[in-house]
C-alpha cells in the first residue's frame, strides 16, 4: 500500500485485499466489522483501521470478540475514483436479480456480491455482529454520524458527541448501512470530514476506538488515551453534538450540468431563495432556510446537495419514549392514515385527507422509510427496532438475499 505523506493529502492505494486486517479477543464478545473505501477517492478509513489494528498488536490488551476491517471498492480504490460503473453505496436496494451478462460486466456487482459471502462467513460465528462504515465528504465538513432510525442503533451512538444526521434512507437509494438495517443488523454511517483532510483520520481513529470502547470489546482503562479521542471528536464538532432530519434532496438528473457554488460546508446555515449552484438552465435557489449537507464538490455522484432542519434534543428524547410506549399503534385513528394489515411497521397515508403533522408524527415515531404513489405515502419502520434477531435468521436472510443475486 502507497504511503501517505503527512497524511496531508491521501494517496491513491497500489493494491489492496478485501480485508485490511482483523483483530480477535480471547474472551467471547460481539464481531464489530468496519467498512473503509466503499467510495475509492474516500481512503482515509483505510488508513485509520490499520493504525489502530497496528495499536491494538503492540498493546495486546484484554479484548473481547473481534474486529473486521473490510475494503469495499477496491478497483476504485487503486484508481482514486468514487466508484468505476455504479456506485458501490446505492446499490443494495431495490432487492432484484441483477442479470448475469451485467454481472460480469459492471464491477460494483461482483464487489458487492464478494462482500456479502464474506459476511456470510463472519456471522456464522454466531456472535452479535454490528457494522461501521466508513466515509468522507466532498466538501469542508464536521465529522457525522447517520443511522436507519432504530432504537438499537440509536443505543450505540449515544457515546458519539458528533452531529445525527437522519432521513438520508428516505432518500438515497441503496445505501449499504440502510440495507444490512433492514436485514437486522445494527448499521452505522460514519462521516469523518473532507476525503484529503488529516482531520477526517484523526476522527475515523477517534471513532474506531469509541466504538471498541462503547461495545465492551476493551476496557477504556486499557486505553490509554481514551480521553483524548472524545476530546478530538468534540474539537471537531463546534458547537456541540445536535440532530438533524433531511427536508429536501437535490438530484442531478441524468445529462444535467450541475456545479455547486464554491464554499458551502457541511452544516452552514442557508436562507430561501439563496443561490446554491447552477446547471445549464440557469441558477440554483434554495427551496427553504435551513442548513446545507453534502454539497457536490466532486465529478462523481448524482446528490447536488440536501437540505437539513435541526431536531431539538426534546423532541428526539421524547421520540425514543413514545416508540417504547408503543404509542404508534393510535396512529390509525388520524384521518387518512391507514395501517396495511400483512405488514406491521407500514402505514398508508392520503395526502388529500391526512393532516399536515401526520408525516412529522410518523417521522417522530420512527418511520422513515418511504415510497410515493401519486398522492399517497407509504410510510414504515425499520424490523427489528429494539432487538436484533436470531443470528440463524440473519444468516438465512443474507443467504437468500444472495443466492436471488447469483442464480
Amino acid at each position: 500500500m502507497k504511503s501517505h505523506p503527512g497524511f496531508g493529502l491521501f494517496t491513491p492505494l497500489d493494491s489492496i485485499q478485501r480485508i485490511i486486517g482483523t483483530h480477535h479477543g480471547t474472551k467471547p464478545g460481539p464481531n464489530l466489522i468496519f467498512f473503509a473505501g466503499i467510495h475509492g477517492n474516500e481512503p482515509s478509513g483505510i488508513y485509520a483501521l490499520h493504525q489502530v489494528l497496528d495499536d491494538l498488536k503492540q498493546m495486546q490488551p484484554s479484548f473481547k470478540g473481534n474486529i473486521y476491517a473490510i475494503a469495499g471498492n477496491m478497483q476504485a480504490l487503486i484508481l482514486g475514483k468514487r466508484y468505476i460503473s455504479k456506485d458501490l453505496n446505492r446499490i443494495w436496494f431495490p432487492n432484484f436479480i441483477i442479470p448475469k451478462e451485467e454481472r460480469e460486466k459492471v464491477p460494483e456487482y461482483r464487489e458487492k456480491i464478494d462482500i456479502l459471502r464474506l459476511l456470510i462467513e463472519i456471522l456464522d460465528n454466531g456472535r452479535p455482529t454490528y457494522i461501521f462504515d466508513l466515509h468522507t465528504t466532498s466538501s469542508h465538513s464536521m465529522p457525522f454520524i447517520s443511522v436507519s432510525d432504530t432504537l438499537k442503533n440509536r443505543k450505540i451512538i449515544k457515546s458519539i458527541p458528533t452531529h445525527l444526521v437522519l432521513g438520508l434512507e428516505e432518500l438515497l437509494d441503496g445505501p449499504m448501512f440502510s440495507f444490512l438495517s433492514e436485514l437486522g443488523l445494527p448499521a452505522i454511517l460514519f462521516e469523518a470530514g473532507q476525503h484529503d483532510a488529516i482531520s477526517s483520520y484523526e476522527n475515523h481513529v477517534a471513532f474506531i476506538w469509541t466504538m471498541l470502547s462503547t461495545l465492551k470489546c476493551v476496557s477504556k482503562k486499557n486505553i490509554s488515551n481514551h480521553h483524548t479521542f472524545t476530546e478530538t471528536l468534540k474539537k471537531n464538532s463546534p458547537g456541540g453534538a445536535k440532530t438533524f432530519e433531511i427536508k429536501f434532496r437535490y438530484l442531478i438528473q441524468n445529462k444535467e450540468v450541475f456545479s455547486m457554488k464554491e464554499g458551502y460546508v457541511n452544516f452552514q446555515r442557508i436562507e430561501k431563495g439563496e443561490l446554491l449552484a447552477s446547471n445549464q438552465d440557469g441558477p440554483i435557489l434554495s427551496k427553504r432556510s435551513g442548513f446545507i449537507f453534502m454539497p457536490l464538490y466532486q465529478e462523481q455522484g448524482c446528490d447536488g446537495f440536501f437540505i437539513i432542519k435541526e431536531i431539538k434534543p426534546f423532541w428526539f428524547n421524547f421520540s425514543s419514549r413514545t416508540r417504547k410506549w408503543k404509542l404508534d399503534k393510535t396512529i390509525k385513528l388520524l384521518p387518512g392514515i391507514q395501517k396495511i394489515n400483512d405488514r406491521e411497521n407500514t402505514y398508508l397515508i392520503d395526502k388529500t385527507k391526512a393532516r399536515y403533522k401526520a408525516i412529522s408524527l410518523l417521522h417522530l415515531l420512527g418511520y422513515r422509510k418511504v415510497e410515493y404513489y401519486e398522492n399517497k405515502l407509504k410510510m414504515s419502520r425499520r424490523p427489528y427496532d429494539n432487538k436484533s434477531p436470531k443470528t440463524s435468521d440473519l444468516l438465512e436472510n443474507f443467504r437468500n438475499y444472495l443466492a436471488m443475486l447469483t442464480n
